[in-house]
């Protein structure tokens, strides 16, 4: 779907960035449409959520983010944590659908608990700034942590920074290693050239 955090946002510490991250597994095909409002209309979760994402993007049918929040709800009431997730993307990123920060750390907490990777972060990124939640750097990086063990690579690449800065955690260089390692296996450029940087000694 679209670009879940539009603004890169610095948390925890500086060059610690959440930068825009693609979330589920947009298609192009206006067939896929037709199938997945067929599939949707049958009760399959995962087709409700794949429409959801065409609906806001508007990828061969009409873009209407009001039609994708109802089908993210109707598959994370049925926990799905990437419609969860994907509805909190949404009212956080949209000028015509809103919803309380306090709202959207609950979305956030039930997709996570669901397993959906995207949704920790947002978790930890909300405990980190202090939305919706009491600001908390020990569970912004708990969550952090659980992102990056679900394939998130920001959640990895922030852990990583966190680890060489000493920020909330002891200073460990093995650790930090560990972390922007595994963001620069998920393809995060950021990731890749930290763990160059800090493995060169530079």
């Amino acid at each position: 779907m679209k670009l879940a955090k539009l603004a890169m946002i610095s948390i925890l510490v500086n060059g610690a960035v959440f930068a825009a991250v693609t979330k589920g597994n947009a298609v192009s095909q206006s067939s896929q449409a037709v199938k997945y409002q067929q599939a949707c209309a049958a009760g399959d979760v995962d087709a409700c959520t794949n429409l959801g994402v065409l609906y806001e993007n508007g990828q061969r049918i009409k873009q209407d983010e009001f039609k994708a929040a109802e089908l993210f709800q109707r598959s994370c009431t049925a926990g799905d944590g990437k419609g969860c997730s994907n509805l909190g993307a949404i009212y956080d990123n949209s000028k015509g659908v809103k919803l309380d920060d306090i709202k959207l750390v609950d979305l956030y907490a039930k997709a996570c608990d669901e397993g959906d990777a995207f949704g920790c972060f947002d978790l930890g990124v909300a405990y980190a700034n202090g939305q919706g939640v009491l600001q908390n750097k020990t569970e912004a990086l708990k969550y952090l942590g659980k992102a990056c063990d679900g394939g998130d690579a920001l959640g990895c690449y922030n852990l990583g920074v966190a680890y060489v800065t000493g920020q909330s955690v002891p200073q460990n260089k093995s650790a930090a290693l560990e972390y922007l390692g595994k963001a620069c296996n998920l393809k995060y450029r950021l990731g890749c050239d930290a763990y160059a940087k800090i493995n060169l000694g530079k």
